[in-house]
């Protein structure tokens, strides 16, 4: 009997440009693994834009597809069902993660990242592929710094509201970084209007004079 598996991703408007990637890696996991039916299910909503507003709404919107499809279907030979997205924010990870474990279905998040829930201990159905957490960054660009003895710290921030996670350590590096050990300078731009708006030939400009690498 062949396996079906389902993955499901629901996730906040503004993440919805990263739905291709999704598929296309699905696409490819269908043709390595013939024997197996792979499908994709994409539940969003126009009005929840942001991580804050779709995280507000995560349980409820988690919870209506469980209930309504999921849960007839999860005792059927051979259907698997797991939900994978981007999550976006720690909030999301941390009210979603203890309805998976409970029904017990797999939860795949690409970005959101929180100690607690990657622990096993806790969550035993939840798989975090961030690299790694804030705190993390923070001890890596420290050792960095220290190691080859650099002090000013260039960063390219782009204030495009779909950028979460970037403008979010565009905030927290200069805030772990400050004077007097620090000189941190922050150069911003924005391409949420249109990319042939900003001058990139002048971003490198500032780079080529201000910093030893990117």
């Amino acid at each position: 009997m062949a396996l079906n598996v389902t993955f499901v991703t629901i996730t906040a408007y503004q993440f919805l440009s990263t739905v291709p990637g999704y598929e296309a890696g699905i696409q490819y996991a269908s043709e390595l693994y013939e024997s197996i039916n792979i499908n994709h299910v994409t539940i969003y909503r126009k009005d929840l834009f942001s991580c804050q507003t779709f995280a507000d709404n995560s349980v409820y919107l988690h919870s209506q597809y469980y209930y309504r499809t999921l849960e007839q279907s999860k005792n059927t030979s051979g259907s698997l069902h797991t939900f994978l997205g981007p999550y976006c924010s720690a909030a999301e990870m941390l009210l979603v993660s203890p309805l998976a474990r409970e029904w017990n279905v797999l939860l795949m998040s690409m970005s959101g990242s929180e100690s607690t829930i990657s622990d096993k201990r806790i969550y035993p159905t939840n798989v975090v592929l961030n690299p790694f957490s804030n705190p993390v960054l923070h001890l890596l660009l420290e050792k960095l710094l220290r190691l080859y003895k650099w002090t000013t710290i260039l960063l390219f921030c782009d204030e495009n509201r779909i950028s979460v996670y970037y403008k979010t350590n565009c905030g927290n590096i200069p805030a772990w970084f400050h004077p007097p050990q620090y000189n941190t300078l922050v150069v911003k731009f924005d391409t949420s209007n249109a990319l042939d708006r900003v001058d990139f030939d002048g971003l490198l400009r500032i780079l080529a004079v201000s910093a030893r690498g990117l």
